[in-house]
This record gives C-alpha cells, structure tokens and sequence, in this order.
C-alpha cells in the first residue's frame, strides 16, 4: 500500500542538489497512523540511475510539525527499489513523497496535508558557539506559532541571501496595520514577534517583501 506524491512539473523539481543539504516539509498530521517518507533521484556514472528513500515516520501527531532527513546522517537511508540503499551519488533532486498504510495499524482514511517543503543546508559555526543556521535555496515564510494567538504571535522566515526584507501586517480590508522588520538581513532563518494586544479579534494577513518575492500568509487573532 503506497502513494507516490510528486511535485508539479515546475523548476523545484529539477533542483539538484548534494548529500549535505536537508530535505524539510511541514505536515499537519491527523493521528492516523499513515507512514511518510522523502524520496530522491540519485545520479552516479553519468546518469539518474537509482531512487533513495529516508526512513518511514509514523504521522501519529495531530497539527503541524516539520519533518526532516538529514541526507549526510548515517543509517537514516530506508529501503526500497535501489539496491545498495546508501547516499553514495554525486548529486540528488527530489522524487517524491511517499505514504504507506499499514492494513491493522493506520486508520482507513484521513487528511494529511504539506506545506513548505525546502532545501536547506546547514552548517557549523566558529568553535565553541555550537551554532546550526539553515539556508535555503528559496524564501520560506512559516506559519506563524501559535495561530490562533492571543496577543503574541511569532513569525520566522528564511532566505536564501542577504537582502533588504519588510515584514508587513494587513488587516482584511488591505489597510496596512503595522510594519515588523524593514532592515537588511543576512541568509538563513530569522523570526520576528507580533503583539496583538491593541488590535481587534480577526483575521489578518503578513508578508514578507524582497526584492525577488512577495510571500503572504493569514494568521487569526481571538481574543
């Protein structure tokens, strides 16, 4: 019991990229018990000729929550198709995602949903400060935590380059409500906090401006 889901045939598809990079996407999972996994091409002696797959996760969580596979990380290879079920290309792009069902285990139906699915690489800082920054090849902007809030809200968004970024707040008639960050940034993931204490209940709209891309995303305040 397997589902292949495959990215539309856009220029993601088509990113290659190597075993140091992280493969990430949120799911809002709905306890069911369904099994997901990341697949990817791998290329080796001139052409595509393998497909990978990570572990199996168990979607045994209600709400969202990021899922990763760490390329580089030993022992987190599953198995499948590929015959030496190892890391060993020369370069990978993204296949698939994978859910299975476990006839006795999973539920018989259910609504799994994903969201943000990125490329990140993340690196070590100077000795002794133990930092990991990941640096994704696009502009994320996350769902804000918690949504619904009341009054404080938090925003994180991640680019892939140092560049001059605004976050704004609109309310639903498109009235401009407060501006969060309007500074340069340097690549990698940031996060930016909102108090809501003196607005009304409602929904509201945030979005992030670069000079390359306009991301946008609602967030309900309830008081």
């Amino acid at each position: 019991h397997l589902i292949r889901e495959y990215l539309p045939p856009t220029e993601d598809k088509n990113i290659e990229f190597d075993s140091t990079y992280t493969m990430q996407v949120y799911i809002y999972g709905d306890g069911s018990g369904t099994l997901f996994r990341f697949a990817v091409d791998e290329f080796y002696d001139g052409g595509w000729k393998d497909t990978e797959v990570s572990l199996w996760v168990t979607v045994d969580w209600i709400g969202w929550k990021l899922v990763e596979w760490k390329l580089s990380e030993p022992g987190s290879v599953g198995s499948w198709i590929s015959p030496n079920e190892a890391i060993t290309g020369e370069k990978f792009r993204t296949d698939s995602f994978q859910f299975g069902y476990v006839p006795g285990v999973s539920a018989e139906s259910g609504l799994i949903y994903l969201d943000e699915y990125r490329l990140v690489k993340k690196s070590d800082g100077p000795v002794g400060i133990g930092r990991e920054d990941a640096v994704p090849l696009d502009y994320v902007l996350e769902q804000n935590y918690p949504n619904p809030f009341n009054p404080q809200t938090t925003i994180r968004y991640a680019l892939p380059h140092a560049g001059h970024v605004k976050i704004k707040v609109y309310n639903m008639q498109g009235r401009r409500v407060t501006t969060l960050v309007d500074a340069v940034r340097s690549a990698g993931t940031h996060q930016v906090q909102w108090d809501g204490a003196h607005m009304a209940s409602g929904s509201y709209i945030y979005r992030l401006e670069t000079p390359d891309r306009v991301i946008s995303k609602k967030m309900v305040l309830v008081k």
